[in-house]
């Protein structure tokens, strides 16, 4: 893309994302105040996504949505390729469902208003004492009835290439008994490639994979770590039969 058409399309998506994004962070991180169910939230920031993707000229094709029904209760584990996944997975996951999101995010302005006040959960990754609340404030949600999407290699990929997955999500599977939801992310790390705040845009493909079921894990010895393994290796089947690189071995 050249420069003059680089600076217009920071041009645009500066003048029509900035008055959404502020009356949709301020209504996201007040909407608990009316709405202790949290599914204003989870419609307004749905708004808020469907706006982002429309002012990127992104196109998401989904594969396998019609597999989560909206009261369906599930710890969704996904692979993590830009800052952009949470915008294309809210509003194409049908399901009430909330984000495990890094604790640093809510630095940043309106984003992490919506972040701290609203219905999703923020976790400190270098504070043992905080992740554990965190953990514990995610297992809540679930028993709520909410599902939790976590991005269970803790950071995004700078290639896209998947790393493996951290603990989190499968020591959550393991104490509530609710199932996996794998979902794969592709190309998404090449609509914003980290360290880039620009989309480029193009189409980012999600597959929503059968359920894991937890409950014949739950009785082995090794049933966390199997459960790793199994989800790690659903979500990155894709990638072998594409021309994104292969994931690194578990």
């Amino acid at each position: 893309m050249t420069s003059f058409l680089q600076k217009v399309k920071v041009v645009w998506m500066v003048a029509v994302l900035s008055p959404i994004t502020l009356v949709c962070g301020i209504l996201c991180a007040t909407s608990l105040w009316f709405d202790r169910s949290g599914q204003y939230y989870h419609f307004v920031s749905q708004v808020w996504c469907r706006s982002i993707l429309w002012a990127g000229f992104v196109k998401v094709q989904l594969t396998g949505g019609e597999k989560i029904k909206w009261d369906d209760t599930f710890i969704i584990v996904s692979n993590h390729q830009s800052h952009f996944d949470p915008a294309v997975l809210r509003p194409n996951l049908h399901n009430n469902h909330r984000y495990l999101a890094k604790m640093e995010l809510a630095k940043i302005p309106v984003l992490g208003w919506a972040l701290k006040y609203g219905d999703d959960v923020l976790i400190d990754r270098f504070k043992r004492a905080e992740a554990a609340k965190g953990l514990d404030a995610t297992e809540q949600k679930l028993r709520e009835g909410k599902s939790v999407v976590i991005f269970a290699e803790g950071t995004r990929s700078e290639d896209g290439v998947m790393r493996p997955f951290k603990r989190g999500a499968f020591t959550l599977a393991m104490k509530t008994g609710l199932p996996i939801l794998p979902v794969t992310v592709m190309e998404s790390y090449k609509i914003m490639p980290k360290g880039k705040f620009i989309m480029n845009g193009g189409e980012v493909k999600v597959i929503v994979h059968d359920p894991i079921d937890t409950a014949s894990f739950m009785t082995q010895a090794n049933g966390e770590a199997a459960l790793n393994e199994l989800t790690f290796n659903t979500i990155a089947a894709p990638f072998h039969h594409s021309s994104q690189p292969a994931p690194a071995a578990v």
